[in-house]
């Protein structure tokens, strides 16, 4: 397992008119790396966060936050990195970062998932892949995100659990919010909860789907959609995903409620 050990220069500038309160976990996250400080990293993200990556064997590799800190800790061999947040994109609760820099003076670009939870914004998983953030997604793999989406908006519509697991990495996590507080659920349970529901007949059905964004470096992406549902809700999803064998799939996905109807 390959473990970036790192010292990273924050650009303090690139900051510059993104809401602060969202941001501010991903400044920690990038001073973290600068200070190789684990407090800071623990401070940013939520403690059941995880980072995803392409292996040079073509796996995607995955370390927990404490697995994380622990070699945050540890570390004795210093890597600069130059790290700046080009993009953010936020519906309601939730948001995604994407950071790019450099690592050794070679290309890496960060996708970050977060949601607010509570009065405080936490980063709640991560994908990265070593490679120059493009200044557009290319025509072909911004099609082959848009199909898993629809695919996974096709599991909205008939709650089919097994299309549903079709668009999702073995691991992935889904997240929303009780109370403010962070709610994980495995993919596996959620495509049993649709299973439930379309056996019981469920009144509750998307009313509308939109695919608003999508975007991607190397083996690394992210997605955005917006579902109007008949209990007059609008919700925002956010997901993080992966491309293992030519094939994308979703290892974290997001929602909240937007009240921006």
């Amino acid at each position: 397992m390959f473990i970036p050990t790192c010292l990273v220069a924050f650009v303090g500038g690139a900051a510059a008119g993104f809401p602060a309160d969202v941001v501010e976990p991903v400044q920690r996250y990038i001073q973290a790396n600068a200070t190789q400080d684990p407090v800071q990293l623990e401070r940013a993200f939520h403690p059941t966060a995880m980072m995803y990556w392409l292996g040079a064997d073509g796996d995607v590799m995955a370390i927990t936050m404490a697995e994380w800190r622990k070699l945050m800790a540890g570390r004795t061999q210093k890597i600069r990195f130059e790290q700046k947040i080009a993009a953010l994109d936020r519906g309601g609760d939730a948001a995604v970062a994407t950071i790019e820099g450099s690592r050794d003076g070679k290309p890496l670009t960060d996708y970050l998932l977060l949601m607010k939870l509570g009065n405080d914004w936490k980063i709640v998983g991560k994908v990265y892949a070593s490679v120059p953030r493009p200044a557009d997604t290319d025509a072909a793999t911004a099609a082959e995100l848009r199909a898993v989406v629809q695919a996974k908006l096709r599991s909205d519509l008939s709650f089919s659990g097994d299309e549903l697991l079709r668009t999702q990495q073995s691991r992935a996590m889904f997240f929303n919010l009780d109370l403010g507080q962070l709610v994980a659920v495995s993919a596996q349970e959620w495509a049993a909860r649709f299973d439930r529901r379309r056996k019981e007949g469920s009144a509750l059905k998307p009313l509308s789907q939109k695919i608003d964004a999508v975007a991607a470096a190397g083996d690394a992406g992210y997605a955005r959609w917006t579902v109007d549902w008949s209990s007059g809700h609008r919700i925002v999803d956010y997901a993080l995903l992966i491309r293992q064998g030519g094939q994308w799939r979703m290892v974290n996905t997001a929602w909240g409620q937007h009240d921006g109807r």
